[in-house]
């Protein structure tokens, strides 16, 4: 646990406050260890079921990454483990909880703030359906179009089993292995109005 938070509090240079949360004790312990060998000095780590941020500190962060779990399906080549969780049932689960964890993420955000919400998926029901409900939900969301330099994206879809998502959703970026020779992953940026 960690590599994004040391990621993003090291091209912060250790000026301003990360804020780095986790609902799972036994990860906080990694991530602390992670932060310290990194010798950065600017992150905070908090321990709180992630979708009561929202409300605790509204509208606070300039930046905000929600990076939920999921169900994992662009790391099958790592690891086949992650093909015995996996399923429609926990699937769904997942998508509410990260409906949840990517609400509060941006009623936590500021006005003009610039939200992240990023899997290691491929399954729409928890990318582009989960980004959709919040783009319904809160009129003041807007996509912004997702860079990722070095790396091939191919667009978010916008059409998955009967369901049509925003025509927005086309900004966001699935990252395939087969085009990357990485895990596969999905990022949306996420501008408050």
């Amino acid at each position: 646990p960690g590599s994004k938070t040391t990621q993003i509090s090291q091209h912060m240079e250790n000026t301003g406050i990360v804020v780095a949360n986790d609902n799972r004790k036994d990860r906080i312990r990694s991530l602390a260890n992670n932060i310290d060998r990194s010798g950065i000095l600017n992150t905070v780590i908090t321990n709180y079921d992630g979708r009561a941020i929202g409300n605790l500190l509204p509208e606070y962060f300039d930046r905000v990454l929600v990076d939920v779990p999921c169900s994992a399906e662009g790391t099958i080549r790592q690891s086949l483990k992650v093909l015995y969780h996996w399923g429609g049932k926990n699937i769904e689960r997942l998508s509410r909880l990260q409906i949840g964890l990517l609400i509060s993420g941006f009623k936590s955000l500021r006005k003009r703030g610039v939200l992240v919400y990023s899997t290691c998926t491929f399954a729409p029901e928890e990318n582009e359906y989960v980004v959709d409900y919040l783009l319904r939900r809160f009129p003041k969301a807007e996509i912004e179009p997702v860079k990722v330099r070095g790396l091939k994206r191919r667009p978010g879809i916008i059409h998955w089993q009967g369901a049509v998502f925003s025509e927005s959703l086309k900004g966001t970026a699935r990252i395939y292995p087969q085009d990357n020779d990485t895990s596969g992953f999905f990022i949306a940026r996420i501008r408050k109005g």
